[in-house]
């Protein structure tokens, strides 16, 4: 149709679709598993809700719009229907804590349970996950042995973990 005097023409419009980015907090490359049909896009005039995101070892703590992740007012389960443009959120990863526990029972490779003994100051060792942790040198003892490394079973089918010192 070519435009005349005497015609009204309108806008067709459409409601935008904008693309949505992942980061980790401080604006690293996002290094989670994002859940299963988490948002790429999202379109104004219609919310939009985030999924969740998974990382071994660590915690996930939300979604935020501060790369920081450290105002709480800052993080968002969706996007807002009144939103426009594109959008760039940040994963607000804790790592896990754990607590390792030296056992002063075991069993000898001919399998008689033993009992060493284990210093009374380092029993316990609290570690965080992806840092590295000093373990302690001559803590465990036991008449005739020599300590070469630690198992997470006492029968030594486990996993077994080497420590220098």
């Amino acid at each position: 149709m070519t435009a005349t005097v005497g015609h009204n023409l309108y806008p067709k419009v459409t409601p935008g679709t904008y693309e949505i980015e992942y980061k980790d907090q401080g604006d690293k490359t996002f290094s989670g598993t994002h859940e299963e049909g988490y948002p790429t896009t999202y379109t104004r005039f219609t919310e939009t809700f985030l999924k969740g995101a998974t990382k071994d070892g660590y915690i996930f703590g939300g979604w935020y719009t501060d790369r920081h992740c450290e105002d709480e007012k800052t993080k968002v389960s969706s996007i807002e229907s009144t939103a426009a443009g594109e959008k760039r959120l940040y994963a607000k990863w804790t790592p896990i804590t754990y607590t390792i526990v030296f056992d002063k029972n075991t069993i000898d490779t001919n399998g008689n349970d033993l009992i060493g003994s284990v210093d009374g100051n380092v029993q316990t060792l609290d570690c965080t996950y992806d840092v590295t942790t000093t373990l302690p040198g001559e803590i465990y003892s036991i008449t005739g042995y020599d300590l070469i490394g630690w198992n997470t079973k006492a029968d030594g089918t486990g996993e077994y973990i080497v420590f220098k010192v």
